[in-house]
């Protein structure tokens, strides 16, 4: 099971892997490769050893994990194409290195997009297969369950490969994956061609007819008058007139009556207690934002389209900050952001998730708050 936590450090941020160190570890061969040479499509790493704890640390500074990338928005084809690039290219380079593919981690939490450039990178676990058998089913379900509701064929192509999957878990590889990703996607490119064709060769469609001892010739002058005769005949015969509500009596007297029977009595009206709204308000001349949390989660980043609300100060990440409602209490979540997330004067760690308490004082970067 991997050990893994987040760390703030000066300008970046760092998920924190824990591993079991045997004799001569920093000299077998897959530390080395991953840590001198930098495989591309790999997240860069290092080293670390702290009050002897050992392992590795890989550099997520302006990445955002998939398990938070897709809180919004859905899994398109376009993505999966650029999801398709990064693993081809992140095995041939494992490839290059003699590095053994099923260490590859295809976890949502472990794979990572850059905000920036776009670009995904992939964890690597060195002679993590020695210790455990490759699981799939997290990644794949992940896939399933985060499709753009637009894309059918797309999530009929995962539905297939997840089949595969459950034939040989044990198997199951990225690059298994890769290769009935790209299997299922040309049978769809040719269900497509098939279709196309269909399209351009479409049958005849039934000629609707009136009946010669009815109606006129197509090309008879009398055609017109036909027409307008028979929209007559249908008028006069109540085809699709509206119905004549029947005339009722009038109520008048009963009403008086009622309204003097009800004059003489009052009628206990509740109080229910007003809602409690509860909001973040900006603080300072410069910030006079107020972000209402009564339709949770919610995001708040400068991203438009992956944040419910927008902030254009520089300072904020594209998706800075989650807030999130669970048994009547309130929660502030950071999304990897860049210039922190802070509680009251103290910094959160990268996904690290923390109760919100009336007056408590919230800083977006360098955006201040306040909760009430």
């Amino acid at each position: 099971m991997l050990q893994m936590e987040y760390r703030n450090g000066y300008h970046h941020n760092y998920l924190r892997l824990r591993t079991e160190w045997e004799n001569n570890t920093k000299m077998r061969y897959q530390y080395c490769i991953l840590t001198r040479r930098k495989p591309e499509g790999l997240l860069r790493a290092h080293i670390y050893s702290e009050d002897g704890e050992n392992g590795l640390c890989y550099d997520i500074s302006s990445k955002q994990s998939l398990s938070k990338y897709f809180l919004k928005g859905g899994i398109t084809t376009e993505w999966m194409e650029s999801l398709e690039k990064a693993l081809k290219e992140a095995l041939w380079s494992m490839e290059q290195y003699l590095m053994d593919y099923r260490n590859l981690i295809l976890r949502p939490d472990c794979v990572f997009q850059d905000m920036d450039s776009g670009t995904i990178e992939f964890l690597y676990y060195p002679y993590y297969i020695e210790k455990a058998e490759p699981d799939m089913e997290e990644f794949l379900s992940f896939l399933l369950e985060h499709t753009d509701e637009g894309e059918p064929e797309l999530l009929e192509i995962f539905y297939t490969i997840y089949a595969e999957w459950e034939k040989m878990p044990a198997e199951f590889t990225a690059e298994t994956f890769l290769i009935l990703w790209e299997k299922q996607k040309k049978a769809e490119k040719r269900e497509a061609r098939r279709a196309e064709e269909e399209r351009e060769f479409p049958l005849p469609e039934d000629e609707i007819s009136i009946p010669a001892e009815k109606a006129p010739e197509a090309g008879s002058p009398l055609l017109g008058w036909y027409r307008k005769r028979r929209k007559e005949e249908k008028s006069a015969s109540g085809y699709g007139a509206r119905p004549v509500p029947e005339k009722q009596e009038s109520k008048a007297e009963d009403a008086v009556a009622e309204s003097w029977e009800e004059s003489g009595r009052t009628t206990y009206l509740e109080v229910k207690p007003e809602k409690e709204e509860k909001k973040l308000f900006g603080n300072g001349k410069q910030n006079r934002k107020v972000i209402s949390l009564e339709s949770l989660p919610l995001i708040i980043g400068k991203k438009g389209g992956m944040a419910d609300v927008v902030l254009t100060d520089s300072s904020v990440s594209r998706m800075h900050a989650r807030i999130t409602a669970e048994e009547e209490k309130i929660y502030l979540e950071d999304l990897n952001t860049t210039n922190g997330t802070y509680k009251n004067g103290v910094r959160l760690k990268p996904y690290e998730r923390v109760e919100l308490w009336k007056e408590d004082e919230i800083r977006l970067g360098k955006l201040e708050f306040t909760y009430r």
